[in-house]
């Protein structure tokens, strides 16, 4: 179908990194004419309107609250793909709260995820200290990696949230359970 059939296009650019897909659809779109507005959500695409979240707001909002309901500073933090803006940005908000409540932020504290549900395991392993315990909480960059966490901590035997406060991002239905 031609793309002036289009009343306008809702693009997530950032969902798209196959094999150069992202790449190729972004050039196609600059390219063509008599196009309907395309809209980028999340990512800021230049050409393109944009709607972008404040995700170092978000992460800032989300860790002072976290704050305010456990004690201390004992709160892991879940980023997004390294090379992607947001998760800089989801990260740098975690950080400021943190600093902001004159707690350290150290590397220990921070697993390098991607934004996938796939990485429960692993992101298990980095959190459970030789004792058994955990952080009282940790602060995921997204829903996806929040579940796939709760998954295998109540997998492993863990109650949720008695064991450990766990947050998510971007409001998954799925998330709601």
């Amino acid at each position: 179908a031609s793309l002036k059939t289009y009343d306008g296009i809702i693009l997530c650019s950032d969902t798209l990194h196959h094999a150069g897909l992202n790449k190729e659809l972004l050039d196609n779109l600059m390219s063509a004419t008599d196009i309907p507005p395309v809209i980028s959500i999340r990512c800021d695409e230049e050409g393109f309107y944009n709607i972008v979240p404040d995700n170092r707001q978000l992460l800032y909002d989300i860790t002072k609250h976290v704050l305010e309901v456990t004690e201390g500073g004992d709160i892991g933090f879940v980023t997004g793909r390294d090379d992607l803006v947001d998760s800089y940005e989801r990260r740098a908000g975690f950080e400021d709260a943190m600093h902001e409540a004159e707690f350290e932020v150290s590397d220990d504290m921070i697993f390098h995820g991607n934004y996938w549900i796939d990485q429960g395991p692993i992101t298990a392993d980095f959190f459970i200290r030789e004792d058994g315990s955990l952080p009282s909480a940790i602060i995921c960059s997204n829903d996806y990696m929040a579940i796939g966490l709760i998954d295998e901590l109540v997998e492993r035997g863990y109650s949720i949230p008695k064991d450990v406060m766990i947050t998510g991002v971007d409001n998954l239905p799925f998330s709601l359970n």
